[in-house]
């Protein structure tokens, strides 16, 4: 599969076109608008957004509860675990305030 997508390249530049907007291999006059069949439905976009995220960043694990007490003290008294624990639930923070901005732009 490398071999024939240039080491995955043209894998990831196919998710980057959709998460766009734009679908591959569908010249669009310019100046013009893509007719409704040429057009990447927006949760194809979110689907492929979230590929690309979870593939760049990784998948975050379940969230944890931690106790106010944890996350009130400075973080070097954080163990290296509860740090990546945070640093995990802050990426999905950020995942979905992507979604949630590409799904209101897309309005």
């Amino acid at each position: 599969m490398l071999e024939t997508t240039d080491g995955g390249k043209e894998l990831v530049d196919a998710l980057v076109s959709i998460a766009r907007g734009v679908m591959l291999n569908v010249p669009v006059p310019e100046g013009s608008r893509p007719r409704k069949d040429q057009q990447v439905r927006p949760a194809d976009q979110l689907k492929a957004i979230e590929m690309l995220l979870d593939r760049g960043f990784g998948r975050s694990p379940q969230q944890l509860d931690i106790a106010h007490s944890v996350t009130d003290r400075p973080l070097e008294h954080l163990s290296d675990e509860t740090l990546r624990l945070r640093w995990w639930s802050m990426a999905g923070s950020l995942r979905k305030a992507v979604v949630w901005w590409l799904t209101e732009m897309g309005r």
